[in-house]
């Protein structure tokens, strides 16, 4: 399940904040980029080909065809795009657990606790 696409402009960017980067997932924020542009850039296609036309009703067997395929296309990337932002939210979630976990066995007693908001 997800949010169905009506409305907006097409304009596909990754539901993570720039809170939830971290360096280390810096791979996985990259296919998503490249997989959230191409959305755009499929979308930008389709919408190209149908207002050519004025419509889908008068666009030729192969334009169809194709904006058929740019649809099934985006179908797929959405779902490879939810896909990586459950694996950077699920790595972020570990990196919290396991700080947690760190700050607790390294609190020995240490009366200022004094933590660095430094993101990154």
């Amino acid at each position: 399940g997800g949010a169905g696409g009506a409305g907006g402009a097409g304009t596909h960017a990754p539901s993570l904040g720039e809170a939830e980067r971290h360096d280390k997932d810096a791979k996985l924020w990259e296919k998503l980029g490249q997989k959230t542009q191409k959305m755009n850039n499929l979308e930008e296609e389709n919408r190209r080909i149908l207002s050519k036309e004025g419509g889908s009703m008068g666009l030729s067997e192969g334009q169809r065809r194709q904006t058929v395929r740019n649809e099934e296309r985006l179908a797929t990337l959405a779902e490879e795009v939810a896909d990586l932002e459950a694996q950077i939210r699920g790595k972020n979630l570990q990196r919290e657990v396991s700080e947690q976990r760190r700050g607790k066995s390294r609190a020995g007693g240490g009366s200022d606790d004094d933590d660095d908001d430094g993101g990154g």
